[in-house]
């Protein structure tokens, strides 16, 4: 009997390893918080959470089965005699009562019953083992992510950076190209490099947008805020 409460223990424990109360969540934007979120949202998860509540349940009902069953059947009636209408006594005896009670029993032996409790053990770990596998791949995929958005906006840093620069620079050449200090063909050279810069960093911002937005998406977040 110790085995058999053994192996509902552990699929109770396996089930409450689901149903922890709700963490608190990581700050916003961190990668922890875009883990916590993925895993939170996970449809696949919750599949798993739900098929070892499932798992659970059928064990309790499983070892239920095993106590002995009462059943009870009662069937009354009453005929009633209402100012001399109604039915004779003598025929229906007035009213009738009857009840049966019964106690049934199902008669498994030991190998049976820790045969079943054991597929139900073997089932409950083959969930949790599979959701533990998705839980790790989806945080490899959110640190992939994470770490390519963090890598283009450390990129857009930079290029604001040079975009600010080159602003400046431009201010002075053009001032020196008018007082003819500046020579007017490479100024406009500069001009071009400028321009090929502020394009790079436009389609970088497009890229990071969009890579953003997907690292919501896997994440299961609906916010279409860019930050």
């Amino acid at each position: 009997m110790k085995k058999f409460f053994f192996i509902f223990y552990f699929i109770s424990v396996v089930v409450h390893s689901f149903a922890q109360p709700g963490q608190a969540v990581p700050e916003k934007n961190t990668l922890d918080y875009f883990i916590h979120q993925a895993i939170s949202n996970s449809p696949l998860l919750k599949d798993y959470e739900s098929q070892l509540s499932s798992l659970s349940f059928d064990s309790k009902i499983f070892l239920a089965t095993l106590k002995p069953q009462v059943n009870g059947i009662s069937n009354n009636s009453y005929a009633p005699v209402i100012g001399g209408w109604g039915y004779d006594n003598a025929i229906t005896n007035g009213q009738q009562l009857s009840a049966l009670v019964s106690a049934s029993k199902t008669m498994l032996n030991k190998k049976s019953i820790a045969s079943q409790l054991e597929s139900l053990k073997i089932r409950g770990q083959s969930a949790m083992n599979s959701s533990k596998i998705t839980e790790q791949d989806i945080k490899k995929a959110i640190t992939d992510q994470y770490i390519t958005v963090y890598g283009e906006q450390l990129q857009l840093d930079f290029f604001s950076r040079v975009d600010l620069m080159l602003l400046k620079e431009d201010s002075i050449l053009k001032k020196l190209t008018q007082n003819n200090v500046y020579k007017q063909s490479d100024y406009l050279s500069f001009v071009v490099t400028r321009q090929q810069q502020l394009l790079n960093t436009s389609q970088l911002q497009v890229q990071y947008n969009y890579d953003f937005a997907s690292l919501n998406y896997i994440s299961g977040i609906t916010d279409t805020t860019i930050t």
